[in-house]
């Protein structure tokens, strides 16, 4: 069996991996406290960043990199659980991706520190990492939007307005809306950009009555 990369030796040594889990929850915690609109308890989030390192490095002693295959089963399984609580608990799923895309800077520290000056290494181990990391990320995204539409939220974390109907300003009854749909006004006020083919009502002018 070939040497375990440096990528692998980071994932599955102990001290290392304690050494990595501690500055990313640090970075974590920061992130939450800072402007977050969701909560997690410290315990439980220190919980998830021990689990989630012996997961992967399961996954990455099995000798393959693609997110997608059985080795990687028990890590998609618990990225579905972390982005279904954290759309319980009100999280966006910006924040939420960033429970993976925050590891990459303690990641790639020890990873420096292992390659010493095998920079050939070094970029294999980064880009390698980087791939993996950024596919999970996606993949947390996309559970996240899932998740968030069942839970009653949009993907950038507002509730969409569900199954009403009233009338506007100008008095002419409005059109109920699609029980859990996203408006494309909900979008723009969160910064995203709306496509071409999204539609706004737009009010016809009050018609006085006869």
């Amino acid at each position: 069996m070939p040497d375990p990369t440096a990528f692998e030796s980071a994932l599955n040594t102990p001290d290392k991996r304690e050494r990595m889990r501690k500055e990313w929850l640090h970075s974590l915690s920061e992130s939450v406290s800072a402007a977050s609109r969701g909560f997690i308890s410290q315990d439980d989030l220190a919980r998830q960043t021990e689990e989630f390192l012996k997961l992967l490095g399961a996954a990455v002693a099995s000798g393959s990199t693609d997110v997608e295959s059985p080795a990687f089963g028990a890590v998609r399984d618990f990225l579905e659980r972390v982005s279904r609580s954290r759309a319980e608990q009100g999280f966006t799923s910006a924040e939420t991706a960033t429970f993976i895309f925050s590891l990459k800077q303690p990641l790639f520290a020890q990873l420096r520190a292992d390659n010493g000056a095998d920079a050939d290494g070094l970029a294999r181990d980064v880009w390698t990492s980087t791939l993996v990391l950024d596919a999970l990320g996606l993949y947390t995204v996309k559970t996240f939007q899932l998740n968030g539409a069942a839970a009653g939220h949009c993907a950038d974390g507002i509730r969409p307005q569900r199954g009403r109907s009233g009338r506007s300003r100008s008095g002419v009854p409005a059109a109920p809306e699609q029980a859990g749909q996203c408006r494309p006004a909900d979008r723009r006020a969160s910064g995203a950009r709306t496509s071409p083919g999204d539609s706004v009502m737009t009010v016809p002018p009050e018609v006085s009555p006869e």
